[in-house]
Order: C-alpha cells, then structure tokens, then sequence
C-alpha cells in the first residue's frame, strides 16, 4: 500500500508541474474567435479548474507516505500551486484583453517574478526525477533481498523432503512390493476367468453353430421340395399355355387365310381390270401415234410439192403442231408402258414373300404381254418408224449450205427445197 501511495502522490506532482509550466512558458491564445465572442475569461477559468484540483490531491495523498523528503516537496509544490492560482484568480477578475496567458501574466507578476516561478518549477521536476530514480533503486534492492531470502527458503525446505524420502526409503519399497503382488494376483486372476470364459463362449458358439447347420438343413431340404413342385405345376401350365397358343394360331391362321384370300381374290380382280384399262389405253394411244405419223408423212408430201411461201408457212406450222402432238403421244405411251412393268414386279415380289412365309397360296397374274395384241407385247414396239422426226420452223430469210433437212430428205426418199429448217427437239 505504501509503494501505490507514493507512485499516486508522484504522478500528481508531475501533472501540476507539468500544467504549471504550460501555464507560463507556452503561450496560449485567448484573443477574439471568428465570432467577436471573448474566451479568455472562459481559458483563465480552465486552468484555475484544473490547478486547484491538481493542488488538492496532492494535499490529500501527502500525508499517506512515510517519507519526509516527499511530504516536503509536496508541500513545496502546493505552496506553488497556490501562488500560480491567486495570479489566475486576479486575471479573472480584471477580464483583460491578451493575446496570450503568457502577457496576463506579466500584468500581474513581473519579469523575475515569473522567470523565478520557472525556475522553482524546473527544480522541482529534476528532485522529482531523482526522488523517482532513488526511489525505485530502494525497491530494487529490497526486492532483491527478497528474492534471495525466498529462493534460500526454498532450497532448505526442499532439502528436507529429500532427506525425508531417503530416510524413509524402506518403507516405499515395502509398500510397492505389497502393490506389485497384489498386482499380480489380480493379474492371475483375470487372466484364469478370462480363459474359462473363453472356453464357455467356444463351446456356446460350436452349439449355435451346430443347431443353425440342422436347421439351414432342414429348411434346404423343405425350400427344395418347394420349388421341385412349383416347377412341376410351372411346366404343366406351361404345356397347357402352349396347347391353347397352337390352337388359337391355326385358327387364327385358317381365318387369316381365308380373309386374305379373299382380298387378294378382290385385288387379284381389281388388278385384271386395271390391266385392261391400261390395255385399251395403249390400244387408243397407238391408233392415235399411227394417224398423227399418217397425218405428218401427208403434210410432207404436200410441203415438198408445194411452191408458194405462204402455203410452205402453213404446213410448216401445221407440221410442227403434229411433230409436238406425237411426241406428247410418245411420252404417255411410253409412261403407259412402264406401268405393266411395275405391276409385273410387285405381283412377282408378293409371290415370292408368299412363297417363302407359306402361310398362304397366291395365284401369280399373268405375266405382261401374253396374250396381248402384237403392239403390246414385253418389248412394247412403237408403233411408227423410229426414225427422228423433226419439229420444222420456217422464215423466209435465204439459208446456204446443208441443213437437218437434207437428212430428212435422205430418209424419206423426198426432196426438200433448200429452206432454212431447225430441229428443237
């Protein structure tokens, strides 16, 4: 408690001298602010504040240290505290104007008045460095000497519980030899009922394991006869299934057959008269090619025995319209004939995939050709010259050298009068 006292009373010397010192050496403001408004009346009053506060703990902590060096610097340091305070409190009273506490203070005091208020404040911060210095040298030292006699403390004690474990020594090894044995047989103990339990469990589980392996038997034996019995009745559904399946597909396959049969009976029908449709349509068509290329052999005629321009003109008109008529003719002839062919193919391909299902008998159609006229056989001759017929234009202007009608005329066995003639086909 006496250190705490005298560290409080030290730091509360330092606070005043170090206020102290502020108060006089630095200068501080206390003019207008921006405003007009006076402060200094309101900084005089802060500082008194602040000093008589600082000067009245001292005066309380004074008195709770034991040293006198101390308690006289602390009554040194109030004393000029109370100086500095009546100087603050006679500048509160004449509420002058000074640019610093520093001026206010020369207007109280004189000049050596406050260079020995410094002073003195000076002197008191170095006593109070050495003061603090040797005061805490004393310290150190007592608490050396503490240590020492602690430390020198503690080696006798532990000095004596050694020699009292080695004097009692024999007592320790009795003691732990009485353990070890007991110990020991604790271990023997546990160790003989550990293997007669063991024994107990083998015998326990050889038993289970005896009594599960009869009874895996048993049920072996039973889950066998099971499935032997459900395979037997399994097999005879599956047999009876099956007699009912041949039977429903045979009748299935007797009505399928007929039904089919009659259907290809009706296409078979339908498919006839289509030929003979077809038939009578290359019949009209042929009829009309061989009037059209009677038509054109007559207008040939009469172009190469004809002289006047504007008669030439005409048949050459004419001429192209029955060139362009008879190759239309061609074309649908032509058209016409590859029909039966397709149908010969289809009626071929339909017997083959009968043939080869046998599930039912279909009758072949008859094979394109027979029994047709002479023009519509398998081959389908056209019948006119296949020799090329050209489609003619004319125009009256003069043509020189050989045109495609001089081979015309060569085919023909006419003369063609030297005209010009192009082929558009």
């Amino acid at each position: 408690m006496e250190v705490l006292a005298t560290i409080g009373v030290i730091s509360n010397i330092i606070q005043l001298v170090s206020f102290s010192s502020q108060v006089i050496s630095k200068t501080v403001e206390i003019g207008h602010v921006a405003d007009g408004a006076l402060v200094e009346n309101t900084a005089i009053q802060s500082a008194a504040d602040h000093l008589i506060l600082l000067k009245a703990e001292i005066e309380l902590s004074a008195n709770s240290t034991g040293d006198t060096a101390l308690q006289k610097l602390c009554k040194d340091v109030a004393e000029t505290a109370c100086d500095l305070l009546a100087a603050l409190q006679k500048l509160k009273a004449d509420g002058g104007k000074w640019k610093s506490m520093r001026k206010a203070l020369r207007s109280v005091w004189s000049k050596d008045k406050i260079h020995d208020l410094e002073y003195r404040l000076a002197s008191f911060r170095e006593e109070m460095n050495l003061h603090i210095v040797v005061r805490v040298r004393s310290q150190l030292d007592k608490l050396e000497s503490n240590v020492q006699s602690y430390a020198s403390n503690c080696d006798g004690r532990a000095k004596d519980v050694i020699d009292a474990i080695i004097n009692q020594r024999d007592v320790f090894d009795t003691v732990l030899e009485a353990h070890m044995a007991e110990f020991r047989k604790l271990h023997d103990d546990g160790k003989t009922r550990a293997e007669e339990q063991h024994t107990d469990t083998r015998l326990s589980i050889t038993k289970v394991i005896s009594e599960a392996d009869l009874t895996n038997q048993a049920e072996h034996r039973s889950t066998r006869e099971v499935l032997s019995s459900q395979a037997l009745r399994a097999a005879e559904q599956r047999k009876h299934v099956l007699t009912k399946t041949e039977e429903l597909i045979k009748s299935s396959e007797v009505e399928v057959v007929s039904v089919i049969t009659v259907a290809s009976q009706e296409e078979h029908e339908n498919t006839r008269n289509q030929i003979e449709e077809l038939k009578e349509a290359l019949r009209i068509l042929s009829e009309q090619m061989q009037s059209r290329d009677l038509e054109l052999k007559e207008l040939l005629k009469v172009f190469n025995n004809t002289r006047s321009t504007q008669k030439r003109k005409e048949l050459g008109e004419r001429s192209n319209a029955v060139t362009a008529a008879l190759f239309a003719l061609e074309t649908m002839y032509r058209s016409l004939r590859a029909v039966p062919m397709s149908l010969q193919g289809g009626a071929r391909e339909i017997i083959d995939t009968a043939r080869i299902s046998k599930g039912w008998k279909v009758a072949a159609y008859p094979i394109p050709g027979e029994n047709w006229p002479p023009n519509l056989r398998s081959e389908f001759p056209l019948p006119y010259s296949t020799e090329q017929i050209p489609i003619i234009s004319y125009s009256d202007e003069p043509d020189s050298g050989e045109t495609p009608g001089r081979e015309l005329q060569k085919a023909r066995g006419t003369k063609v009068p030297r005209m010009k003639i192009s082929i558009l086909m």
